[in-house]
């Protein structure tokens, strides 16, 4: 860290600092300790918290502790309390001596508010010392040559906190010190100049006091001080006085010779102003007038005087080239008066935009951009996404009083189709100052205001609100500020837009301005012929170049040349070149400006790319000879990064070019510019390169980008929730909650009452009022509900004889669906014949419908989102008396897919596009892909970006047009197409209109409901305008500063980019990329700059974008091809504007070097540009070699016709749709020939007519590239078809012709070229078309008919006029028939066709003429192999049976399938046939008894081996639940081990769900989805887990301006509503429900009876008519007093019921949504939770358990883990952590215990020696089974484990015990005394078959015997119970007697037991005398299989063991 980042962090925060306010901040509360660092003049230190006594000497050097009441803190708080810490004396010395350190980067990071320099300028008791480093810095910054824009703000600072006077004071003080510190006083005379040099040229309007009195008092101290002329203040002051002179004064023309031209004496004249002082902006005299332009010509052939005359000819020719297009164009669209003219519509320089408003301001990049907003009811035609109109980079121009005298100038700087269909663009607004602001002065600023104020909605009671803080506000838009005010925002505006890239003119123009020193200008501006080498050439000692790089001969002795004597390079040969382009590498290596003019296909590029390559190859040498002269040592770092700079005029150009140098220079390339589609430069984009090289910034720079993004982010997302706001507005309807502040409550509380009597929310509520959603209408429209229902209701009618349509007719008649209805109208109208056409309505079908009661619980359905009305549907379309959920499930599944298909299938989908496609305006995707060249930053993907905006509309969004399909397509809205259409058509256009009511009309509105709907949506306009000046006020007074971080961090970002691509060799970039990085490029340290298609750019961008140390440059181009394309046609033609630089110094007698070999054209190509276009242009050998053209009579041919023209629909381009529809024919053509579709290029003269050329080519063209002559510039083809439009009657042929073009349109063929086109009008009009078509007249190859000549027949030959003349040759031959001989010997049955000449490919689809030899003639067609398929008999040679086959089949291969008479070795016969081998396996099915006893049927060959067959036998056991088990005896284990019960537990749970489990006696937490929700949301939770409970405020309507104020989730602060419910039914009677509940479907007097029978079913109450019903979500109707005391009841604890939620009386649905009973529901719901709580346990609980148990595993798990076992202990590990309730844990403990058993067991198993004591190893196997068995059944998935379970592990495991012991009893017995005794022989022998000959449940009964059997066994041989052949007390006596300690005892490999004496170690080997095994041991170490017998004395480890090498693993 250097010391400019040393000492305490920063304390950082984002907030705001006024620069006004910094002398009154509050002081930090606490003492500020620092140690000393001032430093006086003398040198003297003081202490940096107190500089000492105020005046300029300080002395000594100290520590202090300034007090906290003291003057000076080294901490500033900000104006919201935030600290920032003064910047400090060592940091601002660092800055001044590191040399290391730029000037620049001192700027950029003291511009930052978190610097403390601003803070420390304010400090008001700054000591000598310090002013003193200050304005080091301060002179160190001003000295800057190219200083950043931030400077103004450092320089604005020093003006705010008066940090002049504390110069002038210590200026003063200067005089009165002694000698030696005056000589200090001449350096800080210097810095206070370069100060006010800096001032008068950066802001001379705001300095003009700082500056005069500095000024003044500088002179005064120099006379005072009587300092000498050694440092030059006079002429500094002079210089001073100077600039300030003419900032004042303006120098008049004089008059000039008579005998001078025009255009001569404009030249003589001086200009009217300084160009570098023209706004580069518009200004309103530019656009009404009163300024006239200054314009003089580009000198074509002649020399400017100097930079100034040629910058200034250059600045203005290309500004008037943007600004009179829009000046123009607004004049012809407006009277001077300010009316529009009726024919504006033909103007084409500008397009007008009616009622335009400013709506929002939004953060952007570069700082705050603007929504606006235009009238779209002229463009409904267009097509955004392909329209020229609103592009990126275009100006336009707003005006509230029709360009009088206001105007406001933006930029485009996005473009979003859907939001441009919708009426909405983003601009940024630009001023002379690059900042936002309004044309004018402050007196007509204060006029139109106070008019403004006057007019604006005069009858408005409340206009007067508007009063002085609202005409404050609006004088923020006088010139000056940085930001659109309110009052900007509230005008309506007209908007011109011009075409003219605005963004590349800004950036050119000020870089004009900026230049002062144009390189190489001796040749630029004084035209010298006379061309010297490059500099470092020069001043190189002979310098030399390798040529080895380009040379590809390997037996050249010298490679190496004297690079400026070219006589002496090598040859032509040497150097694969020809003649001209060995000239031309010489001229662009030698000359200081080099023209490389390259005619088409002579090789240009790859002239450039050897250019290139010999560049970078001798690159270190060319340093090597920079750096060998002394005078230049100094600048070895410099040299270091000398580079390349390579421009091109487009992005595929720029992408040709690097791809050719990345092929011989791989590293240290970048490609500047986002636009790039090379996959192979991908990695050499500078986002890229930037993202990997980080480490590349300074410390500085790295900390100031970072300050400045967090900054920015913050202010950004501080302002985010107002503009999503915003910009969602400009298309959706905002949800209601958004209004909350701005409707008056009254109103508000309208909705509220809406959406509580219609179940809604308060959103559907406010869509319902605005008539997108209708209210009551809940019905579902999906189509094929009334096709199913009519089919359903007339199907019965139409067995029944009665015709459908008559039956359609009776229900129309009768209005209804009811079949008695139906046949008593059948009844009366019997004779009646009419019949209807038409089809029922939608409320007769769904009145009907809504009678039907479903027979079963919905709700499943409904959950999936079917609509009750599609499930009845179902019903009647399925069987209704035996419905079958299932299969209605799947039904309604079925229908929705169908019509979902329907409605996405395309051609229903064309028919509901909403918008025409109009005509494309222009080949929009190339302009975007040139405008957009510089996007070099990354944007989100387009997914994410969608997603995220989606999100955003969702939150804030009650409903948008564009995705109101997706929101009207779920739960009751489900729509039609055109319905949806209709309402999104709605939505859209009312969303788009601008009225809206007035203020008072909005306050006189009472009733929401009374309004039409008109009315409606103009008051919705009036809330969301008063929301967004709500919303636009909070941004706007965050607005300015986030300006200020904007540019400050693009300034940072910039000088991040200089550092990268300084140290790059190549550096690439388009001409706009240039221009817009200039500030970037002028400092790169690129010495040479080569420019690609110079001859195409204008000559300002060239200039702008040369480095200012360019000392080469290598133009590349052809003039006679395309020039450069000014927007203003006579700027082009008059001033010389489209001559570019290349041109000019050509013309200027510039040496040059012309290309003359051609590599790319057959000759008569080439012949149509020589000699009258190219007087030389060669044809190399290459092209005489040629194919012909296939399939026509001329390779090059002119077809002439003289159909017209038409024009473009809102437009300049023109079309011709015969030559579009000859050419694309055409095409076909060729491709029939066998061409492939990437050799054919359709090139236009007019890009109206590639548009119509697209759309009729074929998909089989979709490799044919149809484009733009312009936009083929550059590139070649094999064969071009070129169209070239023109063709009318008034003689016009537009720029066809221009030689430029035509040059360019002749020459991108090589084998063929095919033009159309009214040539005959062409040569009339145009000499070159004249000599040209005489030529080709000569030759034959012009006419009116396209000759076409047959390949298989030469001889014919077609002539073409017309597209349908292709007609006639339908193959691409000559139309008669293929009389091709097939190898069939049938006739090909195509027509002549080129391609398949030998028929290889063609199938022949005649009937085969062949005969089998049978005589059966074949059935197949030709091309098939024959073979006889007709059916006959054989016999068949191996087994004699006669087959049925085909008489082409051989007998021997066929498969006889007479059943087989073999007998198997079994005695069963073969099942199989006789044409297949008998089977090993004999598959017939054998009784066979299986050791479970069951008897089963299985195959012969398995039942030799019964016991691997698993046995299916039901299990049929009652468990202990009560059930029978529904396994069978092999997954049962033979009943050992169940399978889990399989019945449903059926149980309903507390939570209301019904509990599907396997039965149980305990049911497991509830998995389902949780079901609470309420108005605000909906638990996410699964129903196991506690909810989290609403915190949102309950807000409920309990009466008359009366709402609930507790959170949603607690229990109401007043009892329910009462008030009768006053809607109507459908039936058009009075509601029976009450308010805020759902209106019961039932009427009091409809259903009369219904209702009186539902209040005596379930009595309360009166009965009479005032009594009130509540209908419940399950459509059960109550009597609202007694579903009260039902609610309120307490549950019967006789019901063991316990918590559950309240359910419907009848159905026992539970009750969860009802308003009324909200506070019943929410208190159950808090006991619910608290049971949650309760079972599964409190988070901290389980975690706490959860651990615990962990602890439990590890020591279980340690001494116990085995290999066999490992997967398990994983897999209970992971279930443990994974672990979220107590039941789970629960489970896990289970596992847990039962596992550590069975491996207690298996390790027990694992240590017996089978293999020496010969044990029987079937038991042992067994044994192991088992514990298999059980540990797979242990981990089986199961919620929880039963008590079956449990007992059958229980009954398992005590049986694995007892085999356990009796193999230990086995192993015991071989070496027990009684080893061959016949009883123990028995007892063993019973114990063993009870343990391992049955496979039976080990029952108590089977216990009790085995244990019986096992006491035998131990009573009669007590010694096996040791296993030592004796019994424990003897063996007790033993060791007594021994007397040993405990390990002296051991075992030998066969566990014979033995003792070692002594120490206990073992010393010796010995011989067991039992076994003959080694045992004892050498050195303390047992032998191998030796160890300590701890059964003997309980001992672990030998008595004797120092080295603890018998330590076992356990201790």
């Amino acid at each position: 860290m250097n010391r400019l980042e040393r000492g305490r962090p920063w304390r950082r925060n984002v907030g705001r600092f006024d620069d006004h306010q910094n002398e009154n901040l509050p002081r930090p509360p606490w003492p500020d300790r620092g140690r000393g660092g001032g430093r006086g003049i003398d040198g003297g230190r003081g202490r940096d918290g107190d500089r000492g006594r105020a005046g300029p000497v300080i002395r000594g050097r100290g520590r202090g502790v300034a007090p906290n009441n003291g003057t000076n803190h080294n901490h500033r708080v900000n104006a919201e309390n935030h600290v920032i810490q003064l910047i400090s004396y060592k940091a601002l010395e660092e800055m001044v001596q590191d040399e290391t350190i730029e000037a620049r980067n001192v700027t950029l990071r003291l511009a930052s508010d978190h610097s403390g320099f601003c803070q420390r300028l304010s400090q008001t008791d700054l000591d000598g010392g310090m002013i003193q480093m200050l304005l080091k810095v301060i002179g160190k910054m001003c000295r800057d040559d190219d200083p950043p824009d931030s400077l103004k703000r450092v320089l604005n600072n020093i003006i705010h906190t008066k940090f002049t006077d504390k110069i002038i004071r210590f200026l003063h003080a200067l005089p009165r010190e002694n000698a030696f510190r005056k000589q200090h006083a001449a350096t800080h005379i210097l810095n206070c100049l370069d100060l006010l040099r800096a001032w008068i040229t950066r802001m001379p309007a705001t300095s003009e006091t700082d500056v005069s009195m500095l000024s003044a008092n500088v002179k005064i101290v120099i006379e005072k001080m009587a300092l000498g002329s050694d440092y030059k203040f006079e002429a500094r002051l002079k210089e001073i006085d100077e600039i300030l002179s003419e900032q004042l004064t303006q120098p008049t023309p004089t008059e000039e010779d008579n005998d001078l031209s025009e255009a001569e004496r404009m030249h003589e004249m001086a200009p009217p102003n300084n160009f570098r002082d023209i706004s580069v902006y518009p200004e309103a005299g530019d656009i009404n007038g009163t300024q006239e332009s200054f314009l003089r010509t580009n000198l074509v052939n002649s020399a400017y005087k100097n930079e100034d005359h040629y910058l200034d000819v250059q600045f203005r020719l290309l500004r008037e080239d943007f600004v009179r297009p829009l000046r123009e164009g607004i004049r012809h669209c407006f009277t001077p008066g300010g009316e529009m003219r009726l024919d504006r519509q033909r103007q084409t320089n500008v397009r007008v935009y009616e009622n335009v408003s400013i709506e929002f301001p939004k953060p952007g990049r570069t700082g705050m951009q603007y929504y606006v907003h235009f009238d779209t009811k002229r463009l409904q035609n267009v097509r955004w996404d392909a329209s020229r109109k609103l592009m990126y980079g275009n100006l336009v121009c707003l005006s509230f009083d029709k360009f009088e005298r206001h105007f406001l100038f933006a930029i485009i700087v996005d473009r979003d189709p859907k939001q441009l269909k919708m009426g909405y663009v983003r601009l940024e607004f630009v001023s002379n100052n690059g900042n936002v602001g309004a044309g004018g002065n402050v007196e007509d600023a204060l006029r139109e205001l106070q008019l403004e104020n006057d007019s604006e909605d005069s009858s408005d009671d409340d206009s007067s609100d508007e009063d002085d803080e609202n005409v404050i506000e609006q004088l923020a838009a006088v010139p000056g500020n940085s930001l659109l005010t309110q009052a900007d925002m509230r005008r309506r505006y007209y908007m011109v837009e011009t075409e003219a890239y605005f963004e590349s003119y800004r950036h050119v123009l000020a870089g004009l301005q900026k230049t002062e020193n144009i390189p190489l200008q001796q040749y630029i501006v004084r035209c010298q012929q006379e061309i010297r080498p490059p500099r470092y050439l020069r001043v190189a000692q002979q310098p030399r170049y390798d040529f080895k790089c380009i040379i590809e001969a390997d037996d050249l002795p010298h490679t190496d040349v004297e690079v400026l004597k070219t006589d002496s390079w090598h040859s032509t040969e040497e150097l694969s070149l020809d003649q001209s382009q060995l000239d031309a590498l010489k001229s662009a290596l030698t000359n200081e400006i080099s023209l490389i003019q390259g005619p088409p296909g002579t090789g240009k590029t790859h002239v450039g790319l050897i250019v290139m390559k010999l560049l970078l190859a001798n690159r270190q040498r060319r340093n090597e000879n920079f750096i060998r002269n002394p005078l230049q040592r100094r600048r070895r770092a410099a040299i270091e990064y000398s580079q390349v700079l390579v421009i091109c005029y487009t992005n595929h150009a720029l992408d040709q070019f690097l791809e050719g140098i990345i092929k011989f220079q791989r590293t240290d390339v970048i490609r500047v510019g986002g636009r790039c589609k090379s996959k192979v430069l991908e990695q050499y984009k500078l986002m890229n390169v930037r993202r990997n090289s980080s480490t590349t910034l300074g410390r500085l720079n790295r900390r100031t980008i970072w300050d400045l993004w967090r900054d920015l982010s913050a202010q950004q997302h501080a302002m985010e929730s107002c503009t999503d706001v915003l910009e969602v507005s400009t298309h959706s309807v905002l949800r209601l909650q958004q209004f909350e502040s701005i409707i008056p409550h009254p109103l508000y509380e309208q909705f509220e009452m809406i959406s509580l009597q219609s179940g809604c929310t308060a959103d559907d509520a406010l869509l319902m009022w605005l008539g997108v959603a209708e209210p009551d209408k809940i019905l579902c429209d999906k189509p094929y509900i009334l096709e199913e229902c009519v089919n359903a209701v007339t199907a019965p009618l139409e067995k029944m004889g009665y015709n459908k349509r008559k039956v359609v007719q009776a229900i129309l008649d009768s209005n209804s669906m009811e079949q008695q209805k139906i046949l008593d109208w059948l009844e009366k109208n019997e004779n009646n014949p009419g019949a209807a056409d038409a089809f029922p309505t939608k409320d007769i079908i769904h009145l009907y419908l809504e009678k039907i009661e479903i027979p079963f619980d919905p709700q499943p359905l409904l959950d999936q989102g079917f609509h009750p009305l599609e499930v009845k549907c179902a019903l009647l379309a399925t069987d209704f008396r035996r419905p079958n959920i299932k299969y209605i499930e799947t039904w309604l599944e079925n229908k929705n897919k169908a019509a979902e298909d329907k409605e996405n299938d395309p051609v229903q989908a064309d028919n509901l596009n909403d918008e025409e496609d109009a005509h494309l305006e222009a080949d929009v995707e190339f302009l975007e892909e040139q405008r957009a060249i510089d996007q070099d930053d990354e944007e989100p993907a387009a997914p994410s970006r969608r997603e995220n905006e989606k999100k955003k509309t969702d939150q804030l969004a009650a409903a948008t047009y564009d995705d109101i399909k997706e929101k009207m397509s779920s739960g009751k809205w489900e729509l039609q197409p055109a319905e949806r259409k209709r309402r999104k058509n709605k939505i859209k256009l009312q969303i788009g209109r601008v009225d809206a009511m007035s203020k008072r009309d909005a306050g006189d509105v009472a009733e929401l409901f009374s309004l039409d709907e008109n009315n409606r949506w103009r008051l919705y306009r009036r809330w969301l305008q008063d929301l967004r000046d709500q919303l636009r006020g909070r941004i706007i007074a965050e607005g300015d500063k986030y300006n200020q971080l904007a540019r400050a961090l693009v300034d940072a970002q910039n000088e991040q980019d200089y550092t990268i691509l300084r140290s790059a060799k190549v550096v690439g970039m388009t001409t706009t990329g240039a221009a817009k990085y200039r500030d970037i490029v002028q400092r790169l340290p690129a010495k040479v700059v080569i420019v690609e298609e110079a001859a195409e750019v204008l000559e300002a961008h060239i200039v702008t974008s040369m480095p200012r140390n360019t000392e080469h440059l290598i133009l590349i181009g052809d003039h006679q091809q395309l020039k450069p394309s000014p927007t203003v046609y006579e700027l082009a033609k008059k001033f010389n504007l489209d001559i570019s630089l290349f041109e000019r110094m050509i013309k200027n007698g510039i040496p040059r070097s012309k290309l003359q070999l051609q590599h790319r054209m057959r000759p008569q190509i080439a012949s149509l540009l020589r000699p009258h276009i190219y007087q030389v242009l060669e044809d190399h050998e290459s092209v005489l070699h040629y194919p012909q053209v296939m399939g026509v009579q001329k390779n090059v041919f002119f077809l002439s016709h003289e159909c017209r023209e038409n024009n473009v629909q809102d437009g300049q381009s023109k079309v011709n749709h015969h030559e579009a529809s000859f050419m694309v024919t055409f095409c076909q053509y060729l491709i029939q020939q066998g061409y492939l579709p990437g050799q054919i290029t359709i090139l236009t003269a007019y890009v109206g007519q590639l548009h119509i050329i697209n759309r009729l080519k074929p998909k089989k063209l979709a490799g044919v590239r149809v484009t733009a002559v312009d936009n083929f510039q550059g590139e070649e083809n094999d064969i071009i078809l070129l169209s070239l439009v023109r063709s009318n009657d008034e003689g016009k042929i537009g720029f066809l012709g221009i030689e430029n073009r035509v040059c360019v349109a002749l020459s991108r063929a090589k084998i063929g070229l095919f033009c159309i086109g009214d040539f005959t009008l062409l040569a009339e009009k145009s000499r070159l078309w004249r000599i040209i078509l005489e030529k080709l007249q000569e030759e034959g190859s012009t006419g009116d008919g396209l000759p076409l000549q047959c390949r298989n027949h030469p001889e014919k030959i077609f002539s073409a006029r017309i597209a349908k003349d292709f007609e006639k040759v339908p193959e691409g031959g000559c139309g008669q028939q293929c009389v091709f001989r097939l190898n069939c010997g049938h006739r090909c049955t195509r027509f002549c066709h080129p391609d398949d000449e030998r028929h290889t490919k063609f199938k022949c689809r005649k009937s085969c003429e062949r005969k089998c030899p049978s005589g059966h003639l074949c059935r197949l067609k030709c091309h098939e192999t024959c073979h006889c398929v007709v059916k006959v008999l054989k016999e068949i040679p191996n087994c004699g049976h006669i087959q049925t086959m085909d008489c082409g089949k051989d007998p021997n291969t066929f498969t006889c399938y007479v059943p087989c008479q073999d007998v198997l070795p079994c005695g069963h016969q073969c099942l199989g046939v006789c044409g297949v081998p008998c089977p090993t396996k004999c598959e017939v099915l054998v009784e066979k008894q299986l050791p479970c006893d069951h008897v089963q049927k299985i195959p012969c060959y398995r039942s030799e081996k019964p016991r691997k067959v698993d046995c299916m036998n039901p299990c049929g056991v009652e468990l202990r639940c009560g059930h029978r088990c529904r396994g069978n005896c092999f997954s049962c284990k033979q009943g050992r081990l169940h399978e889990r019960c399989r019945e449903k537990c059926n149980r309903q749970l507390f939570c209301g769900h019904i509990c599907q489990e396997d039965c149980s006696t305990k049911c497991p937490p509830c998995k389902k989805k949780c079901d609470t929700k309420c108005q605000h949301s909906a638990c996410p939770k699964e129903c196991f887990e506690p909810c989290v409970l609403c915190t949102e405020r309950c807000n409920k309507w309990l009466g008359r301006n009366r709402k609930c104020s507790k959170l949603c989730s607690e229990p109401c602060d007043s009892t329910p509503v009462t008030k009768p419910c006053l809607k109507r039914l459908k039936c058009k009677h009075s509601c029976v429900g009450i308010v805020g509940e759902k209106c019961p479907e039932l009427c009091r007097v409809c259903n009369k009876d219904k209702l009186t029978e539902i209040g005596e079913m379930f009595p309360g109450g009166d009965h009479g008519s005032s009594q009130r019903f509540i209908m419940l979500k399950c459509k059960h109707i109550f009597p609202a007093e007694f579903l009260d005391r039902w609610m309120e009841m307490k549950a019967d604890a006789s019901e063991d019921e316990g918590i559950q939620l309240k359910q419907c009386p009848q159905c026992k649905t539970v009750i969860r949504d009802s308003n009324r009973y909200r506070h019943i529901i929410n208190q159950q719901l808090r006991l619910i939770n608290q049971v949650r709580e309760k079972i599964n346990g409190k988070t901290e609980d389980v975690a706490k358990a959860r651990k615990k148990l962990l602890r439990h595993f590890v020591s279980e798990r340690d001494p116990l883990d085995t290999d066999s076992c490992a997967t398990e202990w994983k897999e209970l590990q992971k279930s443990i952590n994974e672990s979220k309730t107590m039941n789970d844990l629960v489970v896990a403990e289970i596992r847990l215990r039962n596992l550590s058993k069975l491996c207690d067991v298996e390790t027990a198993v694992n240590g017996i020696p089978i293999f020496h004591l010969k044990l029987p190893k079937n038991i042992l196997e067994s044994l192991k089974a088992n514990i298999t068995i059980v540990r797979d059944w242990l981990f089986n998935n199961r919620p929880y484990f039963s008590d079956q379970e449990m007992l059958d592990f229980d009954c398992e495991f005590g049986k694995i015990k007892q085999q356990l012991i009796f193999i230990k009893f086995i192993r015991n017995s071989l070496f027990d005394a009684k080893r061959g005794d016949e009883m123990l022989k028995s007892y063993l022998k019973r114990a063993g078959n009870l343990l391992f000959s049955s496979t039976l449940r080990f029952t108590d009964d089977h216990e009790v015997e085995v244990e019986r059997a096992m006491k035998d066994i131990t009573d009669y041989a007590p010694s096996l119970v040791s296993g030592l052949g004796i019994s424990e007390e003897e063996k007790k006596m033993v060791v007594k007697a021994m007397s040993f300690q405990k390990g002296h005892w051991y075992k030998c490999r066969n566990d014979h037991i033995y003792c070692i004496g002594n120490c206990g170690g073992a010393e010796l080997t010995a011989t067991c005398p039992e076994c003959q095994q080694t045992i004892g041991g050498a050195g303390h170490r047992l032998a191998d299989g030796n160890q300590v017998a701890g059964e003997m004395d309980g001992s672990t480890r030998p008595a004797y063991d120092p080295q603890n090498l018998l330590i076992p693993p356990e201790v």
